[in-house]
Order: C-alpha cells, then structure tokens, then sequence
C-alpha cells in the first residue's frame, strides 16, 4: 500500500510499517503457542491454551503503543 501511495521511502511511514509487521509476527506466535500448548476438555474437544493468546494482546497492544 505505501509503494502505491509512494510513501514507502518516507522514515516515518517505514517505522510504523515496522510496528504493524511486529505486531502481526508476535500476534500468530502467540496463536501458534496457544494451540500447541492446548488441551483436550473433558468432552472430547481441544481446546487453545487461552493464557497464552491473552497476554499476547496485553504484551502487543504495550509494545505498539510505545
């Protein structure tokens, strides 16, 4: 998208495009954790580990609001 609007060389605009890759990386490690580290519930259905997906939106939304 900043290649089409020609804004990609622009310092600014390369930082925060940085910022939204990090964010989106630490998001599907965080998933990628989460159903590795899931569980079968005693009905017989797996089930994500939930505390690992939810401290990954605290420790994103910290990080990107720096």
């Amino acid at each position: 998208m900043t290649e089409h609007l020609g804004t990609y060389q622009l310092p600014p605009v390369q930082a925060r495009v940085a910022r939204l890759v990090e964010f989106y990386q630490t998001i599907r490690a965080h998933v990628i954790a989460s159903e590795t580290e899931g569980f079968i519930s005693p009905a017989g259905l797996y089930k994500p580990n939930v505390l690992l997906s939810t401290s990954a939106g605290r420790t994103t939304w910290t990080i990107t609001r720096k």
